[in-house]
């Protein structure tokens, strides 16, 4: 009951300041740009170096952790669900700074210094490292410290196969009944007498406090603050959108914790067992028309920003005449930041179309065989990436939006899910000798079955780890 109270009480604080924001976003502004020019008078070169090196561990040093489990761990679980779930934060961000369309200090303010100004020309509010910089500490924080690590992911997965002349099955639908422990979408039509898996995952237990955790919380809040007064310093931000950024990554980090990531652990459930492959042109068109819908947002938004006359010619010049480059540079890189929903769509289609699925592996490679699957890894994500990066001309800023930068994210990572694991097993790579048997007796073959009373049930419990 505490909890629920906390998490309402940090929604309700957080949308307060959203919405007071809006409406004194100008004389907040304004007094900002007035702080900054006070303390850019101290520090001199050595505080702007401490204040640089902290807005790279804020961005991109801190979200780019997940790609280190990700690329050389063999729990991937969690990896694969923090950068889902970190794109899907920084395309948010770039839909909130299109929408708000607000300058940056150095575009308004003579007297404002710029360090190193020319990487920060997107627009202003929210801060994008305000907001990722919190959320993204938080998260990695309850998922690798706060949580119960006492299990792997692999470990907590219980997969049941169960017999569908069952009399406790619906003959229409193929369901368990009164069962609310697994989905209730069958993999297999009423007339083939074949068994349906349901993978569920296994309460972790139950989260203690220690001095270890409660220290690590500290640090990571100091961190926090710390990178946003970084940004303030640098001329980069005003402190109201550093607080604005805080506002909606709080809301993001609460409603994620609370409500989005169950729901993300329940996708990778249904693409594990492979139920999607029921309907899967029905679903590939579903998840196909609502990444169109994304990317359609930020494009719209954009052409009402210009339309409106709220993007101001002055901000333009100001940019241009001080970073060079294209008068539609800030839309570009405010429209760039929203590229990242292509991830998590290319981890969704990826997995559907994968034979096997990437997050597990049955036992650890030779040393040989793990450098040549990273660098079959890294020569195949190199060359997409080059490809429509830089082999392919785009006219305009929005057509490397639409076409180099999200195809490329979006091929990057369907293809770590269903040409790489091709590659590794057509060239011997898809696990070491000694594992070999240990796969072909893990595969899914018909279980043991036990009576019941007058029931008859096909169970297996899988602990497995993943890759």
């Amino acid at each position: 009951m505490l909890q629920r109270i906390l998490i309402i009480t940090g929604i309700l604080l957080s949308t307060c300041y959203i919405i007071v924001n809006l409406i004194f976003h100008r004389e907040e502004f304004a007094t900002s740009n007035e702080f900054i020019v006070k303390i850019q008078q101290f520090g001199g070169i050595p505080l702007v170096i401490i204040s640089l090196l902290l807005t790279y561990i804020g961005f991109p040093l801190i979200p780019c952790y997940p790609a280190i489990p990700f690329i050389f761990g063999r729990e991937k679980w969690i990896a694969y669900k923090c950068t889902f779930l970190f794109s899907i934060s920084g395309y948010i961000i770039g839909v909130l700074k299109l929408l708000y369309a607000s300058p940056r200090p150095w575009w308004v303010h003579d007297q404002i210094r710029g360090y190193h100004e020319c990487i920060a020309v997107d627009f202003g509010r929210p801060s994008g490292h305000a907001f990722i910089g919190l959320y993204s500490t938080l998260l990695l924080y309850k998922c690798y410290i706060y949580d119960d690590q006492s299990k792997s992911y692999g470990e907590r997965i219980v997969t049941k196969t169960i017999d569908l002349e069952d009399p406790d099955l619906d003959p229409v639908h193929n369901d368990v009944r009164d069962n609310d422990n697994y989905l209730s979408v069958s993999l297999y039509p009423s007339n083939k007498r074949k068994p349906i898996k349901r993978s569920s995952l296994a309460e972790p237990l139950e989260a203690q406090w220690t001095p270890r955790k409660i220290l690590w919380l500290i640090i990571a809040l100091i961190l926090t603050v710390l990178i946003g007064f970084s940004r303030i310093y640098l001329g980069a931000h005003t402190y109201e959108q550093i607080l604005l950024g805080w506002a909606y990554g709080e809301i993001f980090y609460l409603s994620t914790v609370y409500m989005v990531e169950k729901y993300v652990d329940k996708l990778f459930l249904y693409l594990y067992d492979g139920r999607h492959k029921q309907h899967l042109l029905r679903n590939l068109i579903i998840v196909l028309f609502f990444y169109g819908v994304c990317l359609a947002i930020p494009l719209i938004l954009i052409s009402i920003g210009e339309a409106s006359g709220r993007i101001k010619q002055r901000w333009i010049h100001k940019v241009v005449a001080e970073c060079g480059g294209s008068h539609n540079r800030i839309q570009a890189i405010s429209l760039f930041l929203c590229a990242t929903i292509a991830i998590p769509f290319g981890i969704i289609v990826g997995l559907m179309f994968a034979k096997e699925n990437i997050m597990k592996t049955w036992g650890v490679f030779k040393l040989k065989e793990w450098f040549y699957r990273k660098a079959i890894a890294f020569v195949v994500h190199a060359s997409i990436a080059c490809i429509f990066l830089l082999a392919i001309p785009y006219p305009s800023y929005k057509f490397y939006y639409l076409v180099n930068a999200n195809i490329c994210l979006f091929l990057m990572l369907a293809f770590a899910c269903t040409l790489l694991p091709a590659l590794y097993k057509r060239l011997n790579l898809a696990q070491s000798d000694q594992n070999t048997n240990e796969e072909n007796s893990c595969n899914w073959a018909a279980p043991e079955v036990s009576n019941r009373g007058d029931k008859t049930w096909r169970t297996e419990d899988i602990s497995r780890e993943f890759s």
